[in-house]
């Protein structure tokens, strides 16, 4: 619920914006679904991810940097929360996702690029009092 009131609030004001984008990738683990983002400049700027399936759902916001025209590096807040099959309980587990990438297509306006990323970090599961590694691989589609 927090994360719709935030989507909510983020996309009011920058709906007629011009560095908006969005799409689909296709994702394993802790990063991946639907993106909508936002390009502050040619280099610089913030994603948000939610996706869900039967295993589990995770949403998210990062912050990516263009180091060259297609190559990227990612930073991020991940949650996921997933079925437990040993336990026979939800877990939810928090954590940091850091990532690299690669861009195919255009990145212009009007145009679609296919990322390819990979990537992981520490998370943190509160019921269990444990870290849990957070990982991701996701191929996609962005609507510039």
């Amino acid at each position: 619920m927090k994360i719709s009131a935030l989507l909510i609030l983020v996309l009011s004001n920058t709906c007629f914006a011009e560095g908006i984008y969005a799409g689909y990738q296709l994702s394993a683990f802790s990063r991946g679904g639907f993106i909508i983002g936002y390009d502050f400049d040619n280099s610089n700027a913030v994603e948000f991810h939610l996706n869900g399936s039967d295993f589990g759902t995770t949403y998210g916001v990062s912050y990516k940097r263009h180091y060259s025209e297609m190559d990227y590096l990612v930073v991020g807040y991940t949650t996921l929360n997933y079925y437990n099959y040993d336990s026979d309980s939800r877990t939810n587990v928090y954590g940091l996702n850091m990532g690299v990438g690669h861009e195919f297509g255009r990145r212009e306006e009007g145009e679609w690029s296919y990322p390819i990323e990979i990537g992981g970090g520490p998370g943190y599961e509160p019921a269990e009092s444990k870290w849990r590694p957070l990982v991701f691989f996701g191929i996609g589609a962005l609507y510039n």
